[in-house]
Parts: structure tokens; C-alpha cells; sequence
């Protein structure tokens, strides 16, 4: 229903069901032993290496690869929990949590950001042909040269991103110190603060920016 809600389109329908199949993977996931977790990642890792043995298709490669980064991550926390039952990882644990569901999220988000601002006599394929694209390109063999030129030709968004993130993994304490020093500037202060983060904001601004996708409806 959500992905139907944002447009008529198989893409954002593929969306809505990939996050739907997520949360009811989470709920499944929760309830089971570390054992159970364990078992169950090398299972999903042994199934997605044979498709793609025998079948050779992007979207295997990429489902052994994610399942393995999870078979290890589980196998490394039921080692853990066996020698240190009284020492659980919880931050790390969190962490782990966190980075897995970004990945995640940002996976779907091909098939979403393919499907926006579309015509809608070409939608439907013109959004399915873009989401195979980027899915085979992130299946395929990767030009690791191509890292150096990337950062550097997108180094803006990434030290934006950077700086959200530092932002959002500061102490709570910290932000409520900064937000209320920040209340009780003079209003000048506040405006030129203001300006000012604006102005900075601005510089990371792309030059082809896409209009913002929420107008459409």
C-alpha cells in the first residue's frame, strides 16, 4: 500500500514490498536463538552462491555477498555470547543493527528514486529499465579505480553526509546544550547563525538539482 501510494508504478510497488518483507523479516529475525540466526544466514548464503553459480545473475551475486556479510556477523556475536555470556556487545550490536538496516533502505531506494518524476505513458519501464541497470552494475565485477574520482568528484555530498552523521551520533546531553545556548542568543546572533548555515548548506547544492518528488501528488 505504500508503494502504491506514491504512484501507479511497478517500481514503487517492488519498493513497498522489499521494506514490507524487511519488517517481517526483522519480527522473525528478533524471536529466533543466535543459533538459529546462524543456521539460518549460512543456509540463505549456500541457497543465493548455488543460483548464482548455476544461473550467473546479478541479484544473486549481490544476495550471496549481503548474506554472507551476515552469516559472518552472526557467527562473530554466537562465538562472542559463548565465551563472554556475561559481557553482551550491546553498542556494537546496535551499531551492527543500524548499518544493516542503512544498506538495506538504501538498496530499496533504487527501485523508489528510479520510479519519481516520471511520464506515466513511459513510467513503468523506463523506472524498471533504470533499477535493473544500477542492480546489475552493483552485481557486476567493480572498477575499484573508479573510487579516488568518485569521492573527489562528489566530495561535497559526502562531507555532508559526514557531518549528519556526526550530527546525529552526538550525545543527546550535547545537543540539548547546543539547542538551548542557541535559544538564548540574542535574535541577531540567531539570524546571522542562520544566514550563515544556509549559505553553507547551499554550497553542497548540485547543480541539477530534481524537483522535489512530494509535489507530484
Amino acid at each position: 500500500l505504500g508503494g502504491l501510494w506514491h504512484g501507479a508504478s511497478w517500481n514503487f510497488m517492488i519498493w513497498g514490498g522489499l521494506n514490507g518483507i524487511g519488517i517481517l523479516s526483522f519480527k522473525f529475525w528478533r524471536n529466533r536463538s543466535v543459533y538459529q540466526q546462524t543456521a539460518i544466514t549460512l543456509a540463505l548464503f549456500l541457497l543465493l552462491y548455488v543460483l548464482d553459480y548455476y544461473f550467473s545473475l546479478p541479484i544473486y551475486q549481490i544476495g550471496w555477498i549481503w548474506a554472507g556479510i551476515l552469516f559472518i556477523g552472526t557467527l562473530i556475536n554466537m562465538f562472542y555470547r559463548l565465551l563472554f555470556k556475561n559481557r553482551p556487545l550491546k553498542y556494537v550490536n546496535r551499531a551492527w543493527g543500524i548499518f544493516l538496516t542503512f544498506i538495506f533502505i538504501t538498496f530499496t531506494r533504487l527501485f523508489f528514486r528510479s520510479g519519481s518524476n516520471l511520464n506515466p505513458a513511459e513510467a513503468n519501464e523506463t523506472a524498471w529499465n533504470t533499477a535493473k541497470n544500477m542492480v546489475n552494475q552493483i552485481g557486476s565485477t567493480w572498477d575499484f579505480s573508479l573510487i579516488p574520482s568518485i569521492l573527489y568528484e562528489y566530495r561535497n555530498i559526502f562531507i555532508l553526509f559526514t557531518l549528519g552523521m556526526i550530527i546525529h551520533w552526538l550525545p543527546e546531553r550535547w545537543k540539548r546544550w547546543y539547542r538551548l545556548n542557541f535559544a538564548m542568543m540574542p535574535q541577531a546572533v540567531q539570524l546571522l547563525t542562520v544566514v550563515a548555515s544556509i549559505f553553507l548548506i547551499y554550497q553542497f547544492i548540485t547543480a541539477d538539482l530534481q524537483a522535489f518528488i512530494y509535489f507530484q501528488f
